[in-house]
């Protein structure tokens, strides 16, 4: 199942992820899509760590999603410093 603060962070990341043209308007575009292709990774790693039909994701994609799960944070942490 879903752990609550891991599902608070996967929502933060998404609305971040669908404000980012707007929240980036000042970047060009080029830094405004890697961004976002950032987010995706880390949304898809934030939702394979909790896929709630297939449980816990293979210990074999355990650093692949540790990675992106971390770069989430890191881009979450430096969006709450920017607004």
């Amino acid at each position: 199942g879903w752990i609550k603060d891991d599902k608070v962070e996967l929502n933060r990341a998404i609305k971040l992820r669908d404000n980012a043209f707007d929240a980036l308007i000042d970047m060009n575009e080029k830094e405004s899509k890697q961004l976002q292709a950032k987010l995706d990774k880390a949304i898809n790693a934030l939702r394979d760590l909790h896929d709630e039909q297939n449980g816990p994701p293979l210990l074999r994609r355990e650093k692949q999603w540790q990675a992106a799960y971390d770069e989430a944070g890191d881009i979450l942490k430096e969006s709450d410093h920017e607004s």
